[in-house]
This record gives C-alpha cells, sequence and structure tokens, in this order.
C-alpha cells in the first residue's frame, strides 16, 4: 500500500523568507547570487488517485532545507549529498531520476504539490518517477494587485514579472546541471535513467540555462547527462527552436530530446498578446530543416482523450476544457501513457512518424503525431 505522503526533494534559487522557515514568493534577480542555490525536500500529501487532477497537494510541513553550503564542497558538501541521496535512491528502486522545471504561476508550494503530482500519476502509467524540482521564483499569482478593474493588463505585468525571473534563474538551472553531472560520475552503483522534463515557461528557464552554458565546451562535457529530455508546450518563440539556438543545446546533454505540441488557442492567443510572437508550444519550429537528429517534434493534439473521456474524467474531478490543451502532461491519460513510455525510452505504441508532405498544417509543425 503507497505510503500516505510524497517525499520531494528540490533544488530553488528563491530567497529565503526571513518570516518563515520557507522561500519568499519572489526573490531578487538583478541582485548578486542568482547562481545561488539551496536544496532540500518537502512532505506533499498523497491523493490517491490519478483522476484528482484538480485536487491540491498539500505540504505537510514545512520544507527540511539542508542542503546550505551552495556546493562549496563539490564532492561532500551537503548539497552534493542531496544528490547523491536522490540518484541512489532512484536506482535503488528501478525508477528514473526526473527533473522538473514547472512554469509561469506557481508558489513554492505550489512547485512542490504538482511534482508530487507528476509522481502519484505516472505511478498509475506504470512508470516510478523520483523528482527533483527546481523551483525558480514565479510569484504564483495571475494578477498583480495595483491594476484593479484592468484584468488584462494586470495579467500582462504578472506575466513578464515571471518571465524576468525566469529568465533570471537560467544561470542557476545551469549550476545545477553541472552538479548533477557532477553526482551522476560518483554514484556508487550505476546511475538510473535520468529525465528532464520542462513545462510552460520553465523552458524559458531551460533556453537561459543554455545560454549560460555556452555551446560547445560545457555541453560537450554534459553529453548524455540526461536520457530523456521533454519541452513540453514551451512558452518561448518559436523561433528559440531555430537551428544555432540555445534552447536547441539541450540536445547536446540529452540522449533523445521530444518538442511536445498542442493545439492550445487559448493560451497562445494570450502569449501572442504579450510577446507578439508564435510560441514553441502551439505552432512548433519555424522549421524543421537543420534541427538536432536526436530531436524531434511530437504533436499530441490528435491523440488526446476524446469528448466523452474528458467529461468522465471531469466527473471525477477531472481538468476543465482549456487545462488539456497545456496541462496535458499530467492531465491526459492518453498522453501521460505515451510520456511514460519516452521516459522509459521506448516508442509510444500510438505515436506515427509522418510523411514529409504531412509535417505541416496551419497550426502547427511536427515530425511525428500522436495518434487517437
Amino acid at each position: 500500500m503507497p505510503e500516505a505522503a510524497i517525499t520531494i526533494r528540490f533544488a530553488t534559487n528563491r530567497d529565503r523568507d526571513p518570516g518563515s522557515t520557507g522561500f519568499a514568493k519572489d526573490s531578487a534577480p538583478d541582485l548578486p547570487g542568482q547562481r545561488r542555490l539551496v536544496l532540500g525536500s518537502v512532505s506533499v500529501k498523497r491523493v490517491g488517485g490519478a483522476d484528482a487532477t484538480e485536487t491540491p497537494r498539500q505540504l505537510r510541513g514545512p520544507p527540511a532545507i539542508t542542503g546550505l553550503d551552495n556546493f562549496a564542497d563539490p564532492k561532500k558538501g551537503d548539497c552534493a549529498k542531496l544528490l547523491d541521496a536522490w540518484l541512489a535512491e532512484a536506482a535503488a528502486n528501478g525508477g528514473i531520476a526526473l527533473l522538473f522545471v514547472h512554469g509561469f504561476m506557481n508558489s513554492f508550494n505550489d512547485s512542490m504539490g504538482r511534482a508530487a503530482q507528476i509522481q502519484e500519476f505516472y505511478e498509475e502509467a506504470g512508470q516510478n518517477l523520483v523528482p527533483l524540482a527546481f523551483s525558480w521564483p514565479s510569484d504564483g499569482t495571475f494578477f498583480l494587485p495595483e491594476f484593479r478593474g484592468f484584468l488584462t493588463e494586470s495579467a500582462k505585468a504578472q506575466y513578464r514579472l515571471d518571465q524576468r525571473d525566469a529568465m533570471a534563474a537560467g544561470p542557476a538551472l545551469a549550476r545545477l546541471f553541472e552538479a548533477l553531472l557532477a553526482a551522476k560520475r560518483r554514484a556508487k552503483t550505476k546511475a538510473p535513467r535520468m529525465a528532464l522534463l520542462t513545462h510552460s515557461m520553465g523552458n524559458l528557464v531551460l533556453q537561459k540555462a543554455m545560454a549560460a552554458l555556452g555551446q560547445g565546451v560545457m555541453t560537450a562535457t554534459m553529453k548524455d547527462l540526461f536520457d530523456e529530455a521533454l519541452l513540453v508546450a514551451a512558452d518561448v518563440s518559436s523561433s528559440a527552436a531555430k537551428p544555432g539556438q540555445p534552447l536547441l543545446a539541450v540536445a547536446e546533454i540529452a540522449r533523445r530530446v521530444s518538442v511536445l505540441t498542442c493545439f492550445d488557442p487559448v493560451l497562445d492567443s494570450a502569449s501572442r498578446s504579450a510577446n507578439g510572437d508564435e510560441r514553441l508550444g502551439h505552432d512548433g519550429p519555424p522549421s524543421l530543416d537543420g534541427l538536432p537528429a536526436n530531436l524531434r517534434v511530437i504533436d499530441v493534439y490528435s491523440g488526446m482523450m476524446s469528448l466523452p473521456e474528458q467529461d468522465a474524467l471531469k466527473a471525477k474531478g477531472g481538468t476543465e476544457y482549456d487545462l488539456l490543451g497545456h496541462q496535458y502532461y499530467r492531465n491526459d491519460t492518453r498522453v501521460r501513457a505515451a510520456i511514460a513510455a519516452l521516459l522509459q525510452g521506448a516508442e509510444p505504441a500510438a505515436l506515427a512518424m509522418l510523411p514529409a508532405e504531412q509535417q505541416r498544417d496551419r497550426w502547427r509543425t511536427r515530425h511525428a503525431e500522436l495518434t487517437p
């Protein structure tokens, strides 16, 4: 019988909250120390149902902040020990060590609950995930209160604040990659399978992390750090996936990269309004030409749950309609099954590679399609 709680390990560049034992909702990314990392763990209540996609996962207490040395001792310090324990647990249980980077509008507590959701949901798909959540300093709110009565402008202003913090968090994530590589190399037993999952604005953090590493020297030393990288519903410009752009350097540190796209008119419209550009998670790359050989674009839209299946899930407390275009990696059972296969290094049974003449339509660009 599963434990009543899930333990989630975390790394964060958030500021400590002097008034509590946790973290502030925001940090000051323009100040020195943005590469600073604090590590620890939290206990999150287990809900006990993969259908309960809208049920919050509550923290059972304040975070245990055990990694405070900021990798001053890169081999035996308290931060290094936490990474060693994370990999050892995944290896002992035959699991996958998953580094998860959340998106827009996630407080620290939100991001820990989301990581627990992912672990719980993928258990149903037969996948044992051992998450480490990187929590960058999103404010965890949708509106700025000073814009009373102007909801659209308020949401745009808050969105841009989170964008600022996401971009500033890139160097901290890059530093975590370096620490993960060191931990993988010193693993006493064979290191477990390792995966990276970045969702929504978390892909902007990843983009800036790859830029901070620089293409070539640093990324070459990190070759095959991850067995699988999943860029899900990426809230970055489609142009970020042009050859030569920093984001594509993720293909140098992962054996296989899957960019998952989906028809998402609600958030795509909001993103275009704020950014004035096509969105990678909706439209896909501008072109499939020149992409790394180990990277492919997968459109999940056609293979998602049918409307009757969505209605049945809603009746059980499941997802609302527009989240399926953005939160499908956790809310859609068909997509979850496909991602579980990808995480294991397998091919989803419902994945079809498309002929070249069918790899473009008016909404998106893709190599492959998840079929019904």
